[in-house]
């Protein structure tokens, strides 16, 4: 599901829902041959969890209709995962219950990566043209200039982005608003700041193979931090 998922949402940004029916279909099969061996509160609370955050973070503008609803579909899916199937030792331990949230904390963690893509992307564009990364942005601090560097980039007309500026009486100013995905135009024009469309989808992806093979990758995260002291 993911896997076909990622790939439209990367083409078009826009996945046909006509997919959602067809896997929340085969969650309903799942649950017809496996209701007697499962722990229903737990399914409650992971469905219940996993909607919740879908609608919340549809309604915040931070999901686009298609991540909300895989989100939905996945809980409903798979509702817990303990790691028995991969995961052994020390890092079963790492597994969490509640497999939707874990799937939404990994694709979050791991959508930092894009911060990194920006970074390097105005550095290049820096190297290339070494007065203009914040030529009409002089009048902004530079606390303001360093966020833009990890959120945004000089648009080339392409690809799918949002508008991350605001003319300002005549001033150009950085505009770090959040932008509803579903209602709010991709940017065209080059030359200004853009924030990155992300295709979330492609992170859940790799969010659910963290999950599988390495667990809740945050607590990961945690252990080894605690551990290092």
């Amino acid at each position: 599901m993911f896997g076909i998922a990622a790939a439209m949402d990367m083409k078009r940004r826009h996945v046909d829902d006509r997919l959602w029916m067809a896997f929340g279909a085969v969650a309903a099969v799942l649950y017809f041959f496996d209701f007697a061996r499962m722990d229903i509160p737990i399914v409650a609370l992971s469905m219940g969890l996993g909607g919740a955050a879908s609608y919340l973070l549809y309604r915040t503008g931070l999901f686009g209709g298609a991540d909300a609803l895989a989100l939905a579909v996945f809980a409903a899916i798979l509702p817990s995962y303990d790691g028995r199937l991969v995961l052994e030792g020390i890092s079963a331990k790492e597994a969490h219950s509640l497999s939707p949230l874990a799937l939404l904390s990994n694709a979050a963690v791991l959508s930092f990566a894009h911060l990194v893509i920006n970074i390097v992307k105005n550095a290049r564009y820096r190297a290339r043209h070494p007065s203009a990364l914040f030529a009409g942005m002089e009048g902004e601090t530079a606390a303001r200039k360093a966020l833009a560097v990890m959120l945004g980039h000089h648009s080339n007309g392409s690809g799918f982005a949002f508008l991350m500026e605001k003319n300002c009486g005549g001033v150009r100013k950085f505009d770090f608003s959040l932008k509803p995905a579903e209602d709010t135009p991709f940017e065209s024009r080059v030359g200004v700041w853009v924030m990155p469309g992300i295709p979330f989808l492609v992170y859940m992806l790799a969010g659910l193979v963290a999950m599988v093979f390495i667990g809740d990758l945050a607590r990961v995260f945690l252990s080894a931090f605690a551990g290092a002291f």
